[in-house]
This record gives structure tokens, C-alpha cells and sequence, in this order.
């Protein structure tokens, strides 16, 4: 609990924990740890409101060539819990609605290679879920799950991802030293922000739409206004442990 300092539930599991997410309204903290077997789920979804462990439903048919899920992302505005599993020959984006616990799609498009990562994000509203291939054939591809329908396609290779609040644009980084600001709804790129130092990761745009947070390869973090187009603020944690800064949130 942010005010009392207060732990409100634990629960502990043989293996590490990876990319925790916590929902806006604080009830829902998804974690990811370990790999697929008949006994357990590595996506690991506490309900913090009853402080209980919740199994959401799983495919019968991932557990045997299974390996492992890249990213999660929960929508700020919605429900709903998006997870990237990659298999020994195939690529699935698993959606959930965490009001239910039911899962309601699972994605496939056969231009997923197996054999790489996969990064995604869900659009504040939950109804679109962005997703990047860095590797081999980049690209960041916007779908609408409900309809298993592709909106658009940029031939752009990033591994962090963060839709506006309104869902209409999509901020990633493009290289090593620029940020690129995608319109949703026609493909066009906005005019780049200058990023020094380089190795970017985009974190999280802020409620209103103005700021951006990002992270660099000298795990500093970074302010931008999107509106004037420009870093305003940077921070590099002081005795910061060795490692790599790679998430900032509002």
C-alpha cells in the first residue's frame, strides 16, 4: 500500500519473477516466472483486493511445446490482460478479462516466426494491442483482437512500445537515438525526437498525453513533452545497483 508502506499480500513461488504490471486501480498484479508444465502457469495474477492467487484459463495445447511468455501488458482503462506465449512452432497473443477471469481470444498470424521475441502493448481502452518483432523482418503491427483484424503495419524494428491515452498514436523508439511518435489511424510518423544516449526504451505516456517517459543505456530516466517536442528532465539514480533501468511509469 503506496500510503501506509504496508505489504497487502505475498505469495512466493520457486522460481523468478519477471515484468510485474500492476492494473490503474490497483486490484490486479501480473507477474510472469518459470515455464509451462502440467503443474504450473508462469503467469502469475494476484488479485490484491481478496489477496489471492487467481489461475486463469490456459490453453490445453501450449504446455507441451511450450516456452515461454515475452510480454504482458495490462490496459489502463479496461479489464483486460494481454500475454505474447511463444511455442516451438507458433506465435499466440492470449487475451483475458480480468473482471471474468475468461479467456476471450487467442491471436495467431502465421508471419510470427517462432523463433524470436515479441514485444505488446494494449491500448488504454483494451480494445487494440500493439506488437514488435526487433529481429530478422521487424515490424510493429496494430490489431483490433476483437475482430483478428491487422489496422496497421510499420516496418520498424523496437523492442518497448506505449499507446497515448486516447489510443491514436503509438510512441516507439526508432534506432539507437531517435523516438518516433505512429498516428494509429493513418500511418503517419511524426516528426522524431533526438534521443542522447542511446539504447532507448519508451516507458509510459502520461494521463493527460503530454509527458513521456523513457530509459537509456546509462540507466538514466528520462522527461519529454510531446507537445513541444523536447526532454525537459533527467534522473540517474544515485547507488543504483549494476543492471539496466528498462521501465518508468507515472
Amino acid at each position: 500500500d503506496r500510503d501506509s508502506g504496508k505489504i497487502l499480500s505475498t505469495h512466493r513461488i520457486p522460481v523468478g519473477l519477471f515484468q510485474p504490471v500492476i492494473s490503474a486501480d490497483g486490484r490486479w498484479v501480473i507477474a510472469t516466472g518459470g515455464y509451462g508444465s502440467e503443474k504450473s502457469q508462469p503467469l502469475h495474477c494476484w488479485d490484491v483486493r481478496e489477496k489471492r492467487l487467481v489461475r486463469l484459463p490456459w490453453p490445453d495445447d501450449v504446455e507441451n511445446d511450450y516456452f515461454g511468455i515475452h510480454s504482458v501488458s495490462v490496459s489502463s482503462d479496461g479489464p483486460y490482460l494481454a500475454a505474447v506465449i511463444g511455442e516451438r512452432f507458433q506465435m499466440r497473443v492470449l487475451v483475458w478479462d480480468l473482471t471474468t477471469q475468461a479467456r476471450v481470444t487467442a491471436l495467431q498470424n502465421q508471419r510470427w516466426p517462432s523463433s524470436t521475441h515479441y514485444y505488446i502493448a494494449l491500448s488504454p481502452d483494451g480494445r487494440r494491442l500493439a506488437i514488435s518483432n526487433p529481429y530478422g523482418k521487424p515490424f510493429v503491427e496494430v490489431w483490433d483482437w476483437r475482430t483478428e483484424t491487422r489496422v496497421r503495419s510499420w516496418p520498424r524494428a523496437t523492442s518497448s512500445l506505449a499507446f497515448s491515452p486516447d489510443g491514436t498514436t503509438l510512441v516507439v523508439p526508432d534506432g539507437d537515438f531517435k523516438i518516433v511518435p505512429l498516428q494509429v489511424a493513418t500511418g503517419h510518423a511524426d516528426r522524431a525526437l533526438e534521443h542522447w544516449p542511446g539504447g532507448i526504451s519508451v516507458g509510459e505516456i502520461s494521463p493527460d498525453g503530454r509527458w513521456l517517459t523513457t530509459t537509456s543505456i546509462s540507466r538514466t530516466m528520462y522527461v519529454w513533452d510531446l507537445k513541444r517536442g523536447r526532454q525537459i528532465a533527467a534522473w540517474t539514480p544515485i547507488n543504483m545497483p549494476d543492471g539496466i533501468l528498462d521501465g518508468v511509469t507515472f
